[in-house]
Order: structure tokens, then sequence, then C-alpha cells
């Protein structure tokens, strides 16, 4: 009976802490942005690197370089893909 309710309770707060933890990114996590551009390049043309930390690790990073154009669609795709898990949130397909 111990054992149950330990087990409900470890579930409880994990459940209770997973969108907290979700929604507020740590400061290690923030991708540090480098701009390098060249010449007569137009600004959706300019590329831009961004280096972030790998999760669950100190020392791994990774280093992705797009244009401005392409990190825009990026963002749209993962702002979509995010709207549409939110509400479909309790449905099922």
């Amino acid at each position: 009976m111990k054992s149950r309710t330990l087990w409900s309770a470890i579930a409880f707060i994990a459940i209770a802490c997973a969108p907290v933890s979700a929604q507020q990114p740590s400061e290690g996590d923030k991708s540090e942005e480098a701009v390098e551009t060249t010449g007569e390049k137009s600004n959706l043309d300019e590329v831009i690197c961004r280096t972030s930390k790998a999760t669950g690790s100190r020392v791994r990073t990774s280093k992705r370089c797009l244009t401005r154009r392409q990190w825009t669609v990026e963002q749209a795709q993962n702002r979509r893909d995010i709207d549409r898990a939110q509400t479909s949130r309790g449905t099922s397909d």
C-alpha cells in the first residue's frame, strides 16, 4: 500500500512539473546567434548561424547555419506544429 502511494505521489509531481519545465528554458538552453553577412546580398539571403547546447549535456553543442528566409520558414512551421498540438489536446484522431 505504501508503495502505491509513493508511486502515485511521484507521478503527480512529475506531471505537475512537466509543463513548467517545458515552458521555461534554462539559461544554458538559449541559442546564441552569430550573423555572417557577405557583400550585396538581400536581407532575406543573409546567413545566420545559431549554436545551441544539446539537452542533457554540458559540452555538446550543435551549429546550424541557414538564411534568414529559412529560419523564418522553420519558425513558422514550428509555430503551426505547436498550435496544432495545443488545439488537438484532449481529442482523438
